[in-house]
């Protein structure tokens, strides 16, 4: 499953920063800060069990077609593709989505 994470500025100028589909969001200074703040949010999210299966069954509606999320795309990649992706996490984080641009 990808996830494009998206960033919006705050009116008083901080930046939130999520990924589709998620019921949790961060925020930072600065885009930058909610990059840090995502990703150190993802990884503590990662350890705990019943996030990983919650996320699992998210991953498995989306591939059955019962659920769709604008952002979120599901399908399988091989271990190739999986190494790319993980390579290219930090620049795809700090590229993201952000509707005010």
């Amino acid at each position: 499953m990808t996830q494009d994470p998206q960033f919006v500025t705050q009116p008083d100028g901080r930046v939130r920063a999520y990924y589709p589909g998620e019921d949790w969001y961060v925020t930072g200074a600065d885009r930058n800060g909610a990059i840090a703040a995502l990703i150190a949010e993802s990884e503590q999210r990662m350890q705990d069990p019943a996030y990983l299966a919650q996320h699992w069954e998210m991953t498995q509606r989306h591939r059955d077609g019962r659920e769709h999320t604008p952002g979120l795309s599901v399908r399988e990649i091989d271990q190739t593709e999986y190494e790319i992706r993980t390579a290219l996490l930090g620049d795809q984080l700090r590229r993201g989505t952000d509707p005010n641009r």
